[in-house]
């Protein structure tokens, strides 16, 4: 039996300004590899755009003025990781530039900060980058925590239940009971 290297991501990610209109939708994304029919960037965004989980992060990127974390995007500015960032900025830049959006500047979504992967990292490494993003991901908060967290918001005079549910893509029930669950435990 030989023995297998070990597996290592061997790089870094340097962060770019890039503008909108160049960045591209990843038309390999393994969310949509079960389509039978190749798509072009316009029906992925399509797809995308389609996802409910979308409408919360676009909301989310809306209120906050933009984006927390920035997409990953390789040397031809395809999206390697942020498909779904990317399509909201999309949406977001079209309403800004149509005067649309209160207390957000009309060139507020044409040039975004994404992190570029340098263009000789192998295509293996690329998907160690993916697995390791979207596999494992973040160590999700356990409950208590993210009651607390909540609670700590809740509790600011100027934050409304109405605006923390808006703001996180929660229901507002969920939210009334998260901060309620925090002061019954604390």
């Amino acid at each position: 039996m030989t023995k297998k290297k070990e597996l290592k991501i061997n790089f870094r990610t340097d962060a770019v300004d890039v503008d909108l209109d160049k960045i591209k939708l990843d038309l390999s994304n393994v969310r949509y590899q079960h389509l039978s029919k190749k798509i072009d960037d316009k029906a992925m965004e399509k797809l995308i755009w389609n996802e409910p989980t979308t409408h919360k992060l676009y909301n989310q990127i809306k209120v906050a003025g933009g984006l927390y974390e920035e997409p990953v995007i390789d040397s031809k500015y395809i999206t390697l990781e942020g498909n779904r960032r990317i399509v909201c900025l999309r949406k977001l830049k079209i309403e800004a530039r149509a005067g649309k959006l209160t207390n957000i500047e009309n060139d507020a979504f044409d040039i975004i900060k994404c992190k570029m992967i340098p263009k000789e990292i192998s295509k293996k490494e690329q998907n160690l980058f993916l697995v390791t993003t979207h596999v494992e991901g973040k160590q999700p908060w356990p409950a208590f925590n993210k009651a607390k967290q909540i609670y700590d918001l809740y509790i600011n005079p100027d934050i409304s239940y109405d605006q923390l549910a808006k703001y996180l893509g929660m229901g507002k029930i969920t939210i009334i009971g998260l901060v309620k669950a925090y002061e019954q435990t604390y």
